[in-house]
């Protein structure tokens, strides 16, 4: 019963596992139009992949919207940055507009739906709702065997996590079963 009960958790977890869903790219985002004058389309995949990690990280660092202008995104990385995301490449006109286009990406009044979530007072337009962060289901299970000392034992455990970012809820759930004897068990054994 529990070797049932064991593997319809683990089916369950594995069922309900939600690939955690990144947030698109920032390359992708772009129109072809809008990649070409920023120069993304000269760029080598592996330069566009450092490009899009850079503006997911300045995104992430950046403060919350205000008055205060924060310097332009090329502007923000050190030399070794600049340089794997290929920006050196860039015309100053396109790398202006890389800047442009990064600061409307990761700002709420380039996103009229992020703009009504921050609660700007702006009005995302007919059609579009405004996103959430969906939430997450993340889990594991572990075998465990172990023998010595003319003894044995085996461990499972399994968890489950439930993770609502917009709700700022989390929940956690773990099982854990293990049989025979610990060889390294408190006090003295007797023979």
């Amino acid at each position: 019963m529990r070797t049932w009960l064991f593997l319809a958790g683990a089916a369950l977890m594995a069922a309900t596992a939600v690939p955690a869903s990144a947030a698109s790219r920032f390359s992708e985002s772009l129109s072809d139009a809008d990649r070409q004058a920023c120069g993304i389309d000269r760029l080598s995949s592996d330069q566009v992949a450092a490009l899009d990690a850079l503006v997911h990280r300045v995104e992430a660092d950046a403060p919350e919207p205000g008055p205060a202008a924060a310097k332009p995104f090329s502007q923000q990385l050190i030399p070794d940055e600049f340089r794997a995301a290929g920006l050196g490449l860039l015309t100053a006109p396109q790398r202006a507009r890389l800047d442009a286009q990064v600061a409307a990406d990761g700002s709420p009044a380039g996103h009229p739906a992020l703009a009504a979530l921050a609660g700007t007072g702006a009005a995302a337009p007919a059609g579009v709702e405004a996103q959430r962060p969906a939430p997450e289901i993340h889990g594991f299970v572990a075998l465990t065997y172990g023998f010595g000392g003319g003894t044995s034992f085996r461990e499972a455990t399994t968890a489950v996590d439930y993770v609502d970012p917009s709700h700022r809820l989390e929940l956690g759930v773990s099982f854990s079963q293990i049989e025979g004897k610990l060889p390294y068990a408190c006090g003295p054994r007797l023979p």
